[in-house]
């Protein structure tokens, strides 16, 4: 499954890129380092973090873990409005 918000109608960015970065930063993490965590190629990652293309719900999930976010933390990386 695809987390696609183009989908709904609206050109907002469904990811919210300094609130997961900050989380990046808070566990001394890099995007690399992060991109092996969920077993994709670091480019691949920066170019889902920049909203040009979608995460997958595995992704997510990954990430979530990763990063010990909690799910309210998920809900307003991953789904902000």
């Amino acid at each position: 499954m695809v987390i696609n918000h183009r989908e709904r109608g609206d050109n907002t960015d469904m990811v919210s890129r300094n609130l997961l970065m900050s989380k990046l930063v808070a566990k001394n993490m890099t995007i690399s380092d992060l991109a092996v965590a969920v077993g994709i190629h670091a480019v691949t990652l920066r170019r889902k973090i920049n909203n040009h293309r979608q995460f997958t719900i595995d992704e997510v999930n990954a990430i979530r873990k990763a990063l010990n976010l909690t799910w309210q933390d998920v809900v307003d990386i991953f789904f902000n409005d």
